[in-house]
């Protein structure tokens, strides 16, 4: 393997790291850099009450200053205005498109839906309803805005493929990029690719990413960290390699049918069924992904997208 992911903090970095709440299967990061202390997102709205716990434990009195939001969806950002009750000061940072959607009524219900099914099936109580009505970003950014967090400079890089609102922080100083679920989510050596908005969206950006000098490359999902710039862009020719065999076995099977509705069907079960069940309490996410993905495919594939 041309790449090596260290899932725990070594002290290679500048700064520290942490996957908080983990026993509660939490994928929060915790990042403290001296002079200001970054939540880079946040799980769900039914774990913020552990997540919250923890910030509480780690932090001990010290200022949580901003949580820094991939994407929007809600097993990443659900727990963000829970947070914001606890720790007013903190800013929350998120893509322009993403805090268009937070602003959507229909949206916010769809996640709270969701968030309510997996707190069931993981025995957590529901979150309040009034408290997720706040979510928001404080802060939109856009592609290639620089922001100051701290004494550091942070490039926001756009990434749409898993969603249009996937977004990187570069932190050019320190030369650590924090990935997004456009860039592949690893685990026991296969590439879980959700390309919710398209095949082609999400290859440009994984090239977009490789052609940066990225020094050290955090994984989305907390899963760890990969240090040197070769094994960077390693990891992210593995990710562009996973991204066409994942449309190629879809696409096998549009080839193989009839173009009707069956034949969607039978795609996205092929992408459900299969892959690294870590959390079972997330097929519905997963049923959902895999029909958004198979049918955006299907889009492609109709208009000669794919070879």
């Amino acid at each position: 393997m041309p790449f090596v992911i260290e899932t725990k903090d070594t002290g290679r970095s500048t700064f520290r790291y942490k996957k908080i709440a983990e026993k509660y299967r939490c994928d929060a990061m915790l990042l403290r850099f001296g002079d200001c202390n970054i939540l880079w997102d946040v799980d769900f709205a039914c774990t913020a009450p552990f997540v919250i716990d923890a910030l509480r434990s780690e932090l001990r009195g010290e200022t949580l200053d901003y949580i820094l939001l991939s994407h929007s969806h809600y097993d990443h950002c659900a727990g963000a205005p829970y947070i914001q009750e606890v720790f007013p000061e903190v800013k929350v940072i998120a893509a322009v498109h993403a805090a268009e959607v937070f602003r959507k009524e229909s949206t916010r219900a769809r996640m709270l839906r969701l968030d309510d099914a997996l707190a069931v099936r993981r025995g957590h109580a529901p979150a309040p309803r009034e408290t997720f009505a706040k979510i928001h970003a404080d802060i939109a950014v856009k592609d290639n805005d620089v922001l100051m967090l701290g004494s550091h400079p942070v490039r926001v890089i756009e990434v749409p493929g898993h969603t249009r609102d996937s977004v990187c922080y570069w932190f050019t100083e320190e030369n650590v990029l924090l990935g997004t679920e456009t860039l592949g989510v690893y685990r026991h050596g296969e590439f879980g690719l959700a390309m919710l908005v398209g095949y082609g969206l999400t290859v440009s950006s994984m090239q977009k990413v490789m052609a940066l000098p990225i020094g050290a490359f955090m994984l989305p999902h907390g899963a760890g960290i990969i240090y040197g710039e070769e094994a960077c862009r390693a990891y992210l020719a593995e990710a562009v390699r996973g991204a066409e065999k994942t449309k190629d076995s879809i696409v096998s099977v549009f080839e193989e049918g009839n173009w009707a509705e069956e034949t969607i069907e039978k795609a996205t079960r092929m992408i459900v069924e299969t892959g690294d069940y870590y959390d079972p309490s997330m097929i519905k996410a997963r049923e959902l992904n895999g029909t958004i993905m198979v049918r955006q495919m299907y889009e492609e594939f109709q208009h000669g997208i794919h070879p």
